[in-house]
C-alpha cells in the first residue's frame, strides 16, 4: 500500500471591503444545479476545462452550501478505510491511500459548517486575476515552492496589480495535489490540518465576487492550483469588465427598500434616489445621512454598537434639518487640484466661512458602514443643525472604498453643474 502524507496548503486573506446574486431558473442537471447560471466561465477561451470546472464547483457550493455538502462531501466519511489509526482515506477507484491528519472528523466538521451557512454571491471570472494566478502557478510550480510569496518575492497584491485594479478585499487559495475541479474545491473546503479553515473561509466569503484560476505542474506535488479572489477587479483595458463591475454595483444598490422601513419614511428621506449623477452607494449614503439627521436617537439604537464612539452622543442629540446635497460640493470632493476653498469656489458660490472636509476609507459594504465610520470622527459636523449643505463622493480604493465629504453652512452650486 502506498501512503501519501497530507499535503501542506496555505492561504491568505487581506482584509482591505458586496453583492447578492440572483439567478433565473433554467434547465437543471442531474443533481439539480442550474448550470447556465453557475458556469460563469463556460465561454472563455483562455481557461482549461479543469480551470473552468473549479469555478463551477465554487459557484455550486456558494449557491447552496448544504446541498453541496450532502451530495459530494458526506459520502467521503465512508471512504476512510480504517488504516493509519482511522486516518487513511481511499476513495472508490483510487489506487493509493492518502494519510490525512485529522481523519473523518475534519470531513464531519466541514459538513456541519456548510450545512449552516448561507449562500454567497456567484463568482465572475476576471482575466487579470487569472493572469496573476497563472504567474504564481508557473513560478512556484516549476521551482517546487509552497506558499504565497513568489520566487521573485512577489506578493498577492503585487501580482494582482500587474494586470488591473482591485477593490474591496482580496485573497488567495492554493491547492497542491488534486487535478480535478471538484477534488480541488473539496480539498480546500475540508481544509485538513489547517486549524483556521482559512481556505474554506475564502471559498465561501460573501465579500468576494471576482475570481481567477490557474492550474499547473508542481515538481513536488505534481499539480498546483492557484485561485485568486477579490471583491472588485477590472482588468487593464477591459471595457467589458468595467461595465460588468458597474452593473454589479448598480444591482447591489438598486433596491431602495429598507429592512427597517417601519422606522423611517423612506420616500421622504431618500432624496437622492432619482439623481443620475450619483452612484448607487452614494445614494445609499445620502439615505443613511437623512435617517441619521431626522432621528439620531433611533439611528443609534437600530444601527450602532453601544461601544461605538458616537453612540452616547446620538442618544443625546436632537433632530436636524435634512442635508441639502450640492452637486458642486460633490464635484469638489472629487477634485484634487488646489485648496479646499479653491475647489468649492470652482463649482459654486460659497457664502460662509464655516466649511470643513473629511476623508475616510475602509472595507465598507454599504452606505450604513460608511456613516458609522464617518461618525467616529465627524459626529459633530454630521449632526450640527447649522451645517445644512453637503457634498461627497465614494470611490473604489486600494483598501476598499474611500469617502470624501465636504460640509458647509451655505452653498449654491453653479447652474451649469
Amino acid at each position: 500500500m502506498k501512503t501519501l502524507m497530507a499535503k501542506n496548503r496555505s492561504h491568505a486573506v487581506l482584509v482591505v471591503g458586496f453583492l447578492l446574486s440572483a439567478f433565473t431558473a433554467y434547465a437543471l442537471d442531474a443533481d439539480g444545479w442550474d448550470i447556465d447560471a453557475l458556469d460563469t466561465a463556460r465561454n472563455v477561451n483562455y481557461l482549461t476545462q479543469t480551470e473552468k470546472d473549479v469555478i463551477l464547483e465554487l459557484n455550486k457550493v456558494r449557491s447552496n452550501p448544504a446541498k453541496y455538502a450532502e451530495l459530494y462531501i458526506k459520502p467521503r466519511i465512508a471512504w476512510f478505510d480504517g488504516s493509519n489509526n482511522g486516518k487513511g482515506y481511499k476513495a472508490p477507484g483510487q489506487s493509493d491511500t492518502i494519510v490525512t491528519v485529522e481523519g473523518a472528523s475534519a470531513v464531519q466538521e466541514c459538513i456541519a459548517n456548510l450545512s449552516s451557512r448561507e449562500s454567497a454571491p456567484l463568482l465572475a471570472l476576471r482575466e487579470g486575476l487569472f493572469k496573476a494566478a497563472r504567474d504564481h502557478a508557473l513560478d512556484t510550480g516549476a521551482k517546487g515552492i509552497i506558499g504565497h510569496t513568489g520566487s521573485d518575492s512577489s506578493t498577492i497584491s503585487g501580482r494582482l496589480n500587474r494586470y488591473g485594479q482591485w477593490g474591496g478585499i482580496m485573497g488567495e487559495n492554493i491547492s497542491y495535489g488534486p487535478n480535478e475541479g471538484r477534488e480541488i474545491v473539496i480539498q480546500l473546503l475540508i481544509d485538513d490540518n489547517v486549524p483556521s479553515r482559512g481556505h474554506r473561509t475564502n471559498n465561501m466569503n460573501k465579500n468576494f465576487a471576482c475570481v481567477g484560476v490557474s492550474i499547473g505542474t508542481h515538481t513536488r506535488y505534481e499539480t498546483i492550483c492557484v485561485i485568486d479572489f477579490s471583491t472588485q477587479y477590472i482588468s487593464t483595458n477591459n471595457t467589458a469588465e468595467q461595465q460588468d463591475e458597474e452593473n454589479r454595483a448598480a444591482a447591489r444598490f438598486q433596491t431602495r427598500n429598507d429592512p427597517d422601513a417601519k422606522n423611517w419614511s423612506i420616500e421622504k428621506l431618500d432624496t437622492a434616489k432619482n439623481l443620475n449623477w450619483l452612484t448607487g452607494i452614494e445614494k445609499d449614503v445620502m439615505l443613511e445621512l437623512n435617517k441619521l439627521r431626522s432621528d439620531p436617537q433611533n439611528y443609534a439604537r437600530l444601527y450602532l454598537n453601544p461601544n461605538h464612539a458616537a453612540y452616547r452622543t446620538l442618544l443625546l442629540a436632537s433632530p436636524a434639518p435634512l442635508f441639502t446635497l450640492e452637486q458642486g460640493l460633490c464635484l469638489a470632493s472629487k477634485d484634487n487640484s488646489g485648496s479646499l476653498g479653491d475647489r468649492i469656489k470652482r463649482y459654486g458660490s460659497w457664502r460662509s466661512s464655516s466649511v470643513s472636509s473629511t476623508m475616510i476609507s475602509g472595507p465598507y459594504q454599504n452606505g450604513r458602514d460608511i456613516i458609522a465610520d464617518l461618525l467616529n470622527g465627524s459626529s459633530e459636523r454630521t449632526l450640527d443643525a447649522t451645517i445644512k449643505h453637503i457634498g461627497f463622493s465614494v470611490r473604489f480604493h486600494e483598501y476598499g472604498m474611500r469617502g470624501d465629504f465636504i460640509f458647509t453652512a451655505a452653498y449654491t452650486s453653479n447652474p451649469s453643474e
